[in-house]
């Protein structure tokens, strides 16, 4: 049973995680969703998840927080590109093929679709390596204490990542822009 005292000390630390961290966490989110109400939702659901399991959070919250709101994000992210998908075969039926979005508009979403689903098929681990550290800015040591894993693995999963999604994007990308790890060109 939670005591008064328990109660007022909780809700303490979600007061002072919010208002360290709210910021980056909606910052965070937008940028992964270019939504700004989707990011105030993952930004307020983030902060529901972290009230109700503060007590496995070691350390600052800060790391953990970011991880939570990228995971949230890509949920999201997902259920965006199945109703997508949904709403883009409906449109096709009624309207027919001739009836597409512009070809420079088109070329666009189907960059962010491809990179979104390269993202998306990634292990989960080195999905997370890279949001945290890619688009969310962390460090090595932060990464791998929110991850719960060493620094060694961290820069390992990121590694490995990027090289996978090198391969998968390769066929989609400018010639020039994928080199090897030798700084040669393919």
């Amino acid at each position: 049973m939670t005591t008064t005292g328990d109660r007022a000390s909780r809700e303490a630390a979600l007061v002072a995680a919010y208002e360290a961290h709210a910021k980056g966490i909606a910052a965070l989110a937008s940028r992964l969703l270019r939504d700004a109400d989707a990011a105030r939702d993952v930004c307020q659901e983030t902060f529901v998840v972290f009230h109700r399991r503060m007590d496995e959070v070691r350390d600052e919250p800060g790391p953990w927080l970011r991880a939570v709101a990228w995971r949230l994000s890509l949920d999201r992210l997902r259920r965006r590109r199945t109703e997508a998908r949904a709403l883009d075969a409906v449109a096709r039926e009624d309207r027919g093929v001739d009836a597409l979005d512009p070809a420079a508009s088109a070329a666009d979403a189907e960059r962010r679709a491809r990179i979104l689903a390269a993202l998306a098929d990634l292990p989960d681990r080195q999905r997370e390596v890279i949001a945290l550290r890619v688009l969310g800015g962390e460090s090595f040591p932060r990464l791998a204490r929110s991850l719960e894993i060493s620094e060694g693995s961290a820069k390992t999963h990121l590694r490995r990542g990027l090289e996978r999604l090198r391969r998968t994007l390769a066929a989609w990308l400018p010639t020039h822009a994928v080199t090897t790890d030798e700084g040669t060109t393919r």
